[in-house]
């Protein structure tokens, strides 16, 4: 029998237009914290929670690893992967990469 395991899927991808914000929401901050924080907190402290796939702009990814990632020391993220141009689009790229590289 194998080891089951629960990997969470985290969107981040967004530029944040509907808020006509030049900041993208889950940069935001929030009490101090970009909002993104408080999910890959949530998902960090979960105890069925193994890993996490963080899906964010491909023009992101360095900054979201340097100063989200290794910054707050968030341990579950296995991943970070560029999303695509619609919210359906990242959740593919997300199963794909899982079902790729989770074997």
């Amino acid at each position: 029998m194998t080891d089951k395991k629960c990997t969470a899927i985290v969107l981040a991808a967004g530029s944040g237009s509907r808020m006509q914000s030049s900041v993208a929401k889950q940069y935001m901050l929030l009490q101090g914290k970009p909002l993104i924080w408080y999910a890959l907190q949530t998902v960090e402290k979960s105890k069925i929670i193994d890993d996490c796939i963080l899906v964010t702009g491909e023009e992101d990814i360095e900054f979201v690893r340097a100063e989200i990632v290794e910054k707050y020391d968030f341990q579950k993220v296995r991943t970070i992967i560029a999303g695509g141009a619609e919210r359906y689009a990242s959740v593919m790229k997300a199963l794909n990469y899982m079902e790729n590289s989770y074997k």
